[in-house]
């Protein structure tokens, strides 16, 4: 048996869904080192008379916000580099998936929808499409198994999480959906692995920001990511993709 932890990664401009496939008995190892670094930097705050993290956040912590605003460079570096190590150390390897979307390019594909509807249909699009990463990484590596995916919960996009999966397994087109046991919204209060999820979510939310841009270059931290020889299977929506989509008779109703 699998999870799946799937968090969102967004602003005005883009959207991404992203997280990590691994087997069950991975993910109380990574867990436990997880929350053993988180607990560690709680500590050295307390000692500088810093307002301790109580969680990794990926946008705050890179951007050195909130609680990581009084936070150095070296050490918003040095974090990244341990958690990205715990999942790196781990046997067999997760895997990364992560799905992005222009927020810019649906607008201008479905000039029918409201700010509210363009976040939800981008959020429903790429759970749509982490699920069939999700499902070819099951049968390419884990064929016998069956996967649970729980997601970071929301008022504004649980309906969206749910239908995706819903219609995953009524779509007579999708070759994957009999992987896939069940969908939960969770909280990462609950489910420590929803940090390492929110990780690879905001990594590929900038991923997926750059290459609009028409830039190359991978940010640092997602090079280490791929020097452990973790495989993401990380991707965007297309303008050309979503005009067709535009076109069909999807209905958010």
């Amino acid at each position: 048996m699998l999870h799946a932890y799937l968090d969102e990664s967004y602003d005005a401009h883009t959207m991404c869904v992203g997280g990590w496939l691994s087997p069950d008995n991975v993910w109380p190892l990574i867990n436990e080192k997880w929350a053993q670094r988180i607990e560690y930097e709680q500590k050295l705050s307390i000692r500088r008379s810093q307002e301790p993290i109580d969680r990794y956040h990926a946008t705050d912590c890179a951007n050195l916000k909130r609680k990581f605003k009084t936070w150095t460079i070296p050490r918003q570096i040095l974090l990244t580099r341990k958690l990205i190590g715990i999942l790196g150390a781990v046997r067999p390897l997760p895997i990364g998936i992560a799905v992005g979307l222009s927020l810019r390019e649906l607008r201008a594909a479905r000039p029918d929808l409201d700010a509210k509807m363009v976040k939800w249909v981008a959020y429903f699009l790429c759970m749509c499409e982490c699920f069939f990463n999700i499902g070819e990484a099951m049968n390419e590596v884990f064929p016998s198994e069956r996967v649970t995916v729980v997601h970071d919960g929301s008022a504004e996009f649980d309906g969206a999480a749910s239908r995706a999966f819903r219609q995953m397994h009524e779509s007579q087109r999708f070759d994957y959906a009999h992987y896939f046991t069940d969908i939960t919204p969770g909280s990462w209060q609950d489910f420590i692995a929803l940090q390492p999820a929110d990780l690879i979510a905001y990594e590929g939310f900038k991923l997926t920001a750059a290459r609009k841009r028409g830039e190359d270059d991978l940010r640092k931290s997602l090079q280490r990511v791929l020097g452990h020889h973790i495989v993401v299977r990380a991707g965007f929506y297309k303008s050309n993709g979503l005009e067709a989509l535009s076109k069909s008779s999807f209905d958010v109703n």
